[in-house]
């Protein structure tokens, strides 16, 4: 999987074509707690707002090369972190990781890039060459290539979070007091124009997992050799983090999925998916069939009738009129719409799955539910986390119904309540001193707008930030760190 690189490049800023053209309005104060988020030792400050890198265009390797070199300082940063983490403070029990064992697993990742799209291997081949000069600076810098380098950023979520062995996952967290996985952190909400003020679709997501320097963020749009031009916001060095907006108005919001029933896999890395459905995605439906069934060429390559995806994960997806949750494994998939769950023009997505049958490897339709977790009617209420978030965004959507517009969405994505499974909301808990906490404060990212660290605010580097699709306007809104304590308009990009 090597490719000679062509040393002509590309980087446009402001880039006319397909008829419109891209430029980002950042013009408020932006985050406010930006220099209080904790960073590692040594590293640069939090910034008020993710860097704005550009609309890029040509062929990947272009792209990559462009986007390598506007923010390869802060990949050097995000490397080094990652590595420490893999490397000197191990797996969930605190055992060290041995760095070839780790490189040999990404080359398992690294196949089914390929199979999916050969092209995305000269993205992180472009990205590695872009970023040579501060590369170079790593403390790792002579243990891998360049490219092993981009590669393992990539792949780091899944070697890290869902990694088939899980003895290989990153340490644990308490999670009201249990221990359990610490990627349970992202929730999203569709509403349709029939629920909105404006006869216009939202669709709004918040993320909470950064692995400790997610706020080293960057902001791009890209048009690839073919297929759609596209918007998305990572963690410095990732091709995508989870969510990503398309010409044709077409979003995907990814929602680490709850440990599943389904073992995890060595199948398609979930940023490199995500850039395969955004880029060949004409609609909803087409979004749907990349991340189920997979491309043509990727089941011609593989022989296999569906994708063999990394682990379980939760999508939605949406357009102008309409939305869906896909809920997946490594090998199985659901789909829920709006009303399976009651919802009443609306949908919402978070971290565990309700879907009690699922289609499996051959695409057959079976009574197999896909989560491990309580079902509805046994489900804890309020349930700190993935659950209170659910609920919570579900009876926004509901008791704010035909009165829903852009800004009502952005402060839904701003909420330190909880709502429980019978629509009672809950502001403040109890605690074993007798002492009442604020929700957010009560539990790690129980909130839409996640907090953790308990009281007082820790302020953890966690890539806390907030999205917002409007697909009729083509129009992209979102903030760096947590929604309740930007200042001024949200930044924003159209795709005019």
């Amino acid at each position: 999987f090597r490719y000679k690189i062509r040393k002509r490049y590309e980087t446009l800023i402001i880039c006319e074509d397909h008829g419109f053209s891209m430029e980002a309005k950042i013009d408020s104060v932006g985050q406010t707690f930006a220099e209080k988020f904790k960073v590692p030792e040594g590293y640069p400050k939090v910034s008020k707002h993710a860097m704005w890198l550009g609309h890029f265009k040509g062929s990947w390797s272009d792209i990559g090369y462009s986007y390598g070199e506007r923010i390869g300082d802060n990949i050097r940063y995000v490397l080094d972190h990652f590595l420490d983490k893999t490397i000197n403070k191990g797996n969930r029990v605190g055992d060290k990781l041995d760095l070839k064992h780790i490189l040999e697993d990404c080359r398992l990742y690294e196949k089914q890039i390929y199979a999916l799209d050969p092209g995305l291997i000269d993205f992180t081949n472009g990205i590695a060459d872009g970023a040579k000069k501060y590369l170079s600076k790593s403390l790792y810098a002579e243990k891998l290539t360049d490219y092993e380098k981009v590669l393992f950023i990539n792949c780091f979520p899944s070697l890290s979070l869902i990694h088939p062995d899980e003895e290989s996952h990153s340490r644990a967290q308490k999670f009201g007091g249990v221990e359990a996985e610490p990627y349970h952190d992202c929730s999203g909400m569709a509403v349709l124009p029939e629920a909105s003020e404006t006869g216009k679709t939202y669709v709004s997501h918040n993320v909470q997992q950064g692995y400790g320097i997610g706020l080293y963020a960057a902001a791009y749009a890209a048009t690839p050799p073919t297929g759609h031009t596209y918007w998305t916001i990572a963690t410095s060095g990732m091709i995508s983090f989870n969510t990503m907006f398309n010409e044709k108005g077409v979003s995907v919001l990814h929602m680490g999925g709850a440990k599943t029933q389904d073992p995890d896999d060595f199948g398609v890395p979930n940023r490199y998916a995500l850039i395969d459905m955004i880029v060949h995605s004409d609609n909803m439906n087409d979004a749907v069939e990349r991340i189920t069934l997979g491309s043509k060429d990727y089941r011609r390559r593989t022989g296999r009738k569906t994708m063999l995806r990394d682990g379980g994960k939760n999508y939605l997806i949406a357009e102008a009129g309409n939305a869906c949750v896909t809920e997946t494994t490594a090998r199985r998939y659901a789909i829920r719409r709006p009303g399976d769950m009651g919802e009443n023009g609306f949908i919402v997505g978070t971290n565990h799955q309700y879907s009690t049958k699922s289609y499996n490897e051959e695409s057959e339709l079976e009574d197999f539910t896909l989560a491990s977790q309580p079902t509805l009617e046994d489900e804890p209420s309020p349930g700190p986390g993935t659950v209170s978030r659910f609920w919570t965004l579900y009876y926004e959507a509901t008791y704010n119904r035909g009165k829903i517009d852009a800004v009502t969405m952005q402060n839904f994505m701003s909420a330190h309540h909880w709502y429980t499974r019978d629509g009672k909301r809950i502001d403040f808990v109890a605690e074993g001193d007798g002492k009442w906490t604020p929700t957010h404060y009560a539990h790690d990212h129980s909130s839409v707008c996640g907090h953790s660290g308990g009281y007082p605010e820790k302020y953890n580097n966690e890539m806390p930030m907030s999205k917002l699709f409007i697909p009729e306007d083509k129009e992209i809104r979102w903030t760096l760190g947590r929604p309740c304590s930007w200042e001024g308009k949200w930044d924003s990009v159209t795709f005019n």
